[in-house]
């Protein structure tokens, strides 16, 4: 059908960077499913998701933000709390927060994001690992270095145990790791 074509060229000029014209067939798509009788909720959410994307790749960070804001709308009221859509869209909102300073609103999201996360996957999964370092950025934003380096830990565990001590991932987590610590003693030094 034409929304379907109209979301996938969406898809193709957001991937190509075209975001005025991934924003146009975005906005086409959702406006056709709007206009249904009985919209689905879920592409409805879906839509606004993509949208919300392209603004947030754009840094647009206000429209993206009201973009993620109506899709969270729709997951709470459609979607299982524990839904694995809810969590992408609290760590979305958490980024927009994070990139304007919004350090506590940031961290709320992310730590939403995370509960959901650790209640549909084991603990070790991969995908944590970035949640445990948003977490820890935000909290070292907020100067609370014991627990910024705790959860940066803890992504680095998860990403050793997948992957390995040598890979790139996890040699980022430790250089992070170091820094964290660096700057926590020069902190404590100074008390």
């Amino acid at each position: 059908n034409l929304e379907r074509v109209y979301n996938n060229l969406g898809k193709i000029h957001r991937e190509q960077g075209d975001y005025k014209a991934a924003l146009i067939n975005y906005r086409k798509a959702l406006d056709m499913e709007l206009n249904y009788d009985s919209p689905e909720e879920i592409t409805v959410a879906k839509y606004y998701n993509s949208i919300g994307q392209v603004y947030y790749a754009q840094g647009c960070h206000t429209d993206a933000s009201i973009e993620f804001e109506e899709c969270l709308t729709i997951h709470r009221k459609i979607s299982p709390k524990d839904h694995s859509d809810l969590a992408t869209t609290y760590t979305n909102i958490g980024l927009i927060h994070y990139r304007q300073f919004h350090y506590d609103a940031a961290l709320d999201c992310f730590k939403k994001a995370l509960t959901i996360q650790l209640a549909l996957h084991p603990s070790e999964c991969p995908w944590l690992s970035k949640s445990y370092e948003n977490i820890a950025w935000t909290l070292f934003r907020q100067e609370k270095l014991t627990e910024a380096l705790d959860y940066m830990k803890k992504a680095y565990e998860i990403t050793a145990n997948n992957f390995s001590a040598e890979h790139e991932r996890s040699k980022q987590c430790q250089q992070w790791i170091v820094q964290l610590e660096r700057k926590s003693s020069m902190d404590y030094s100074r008390e």
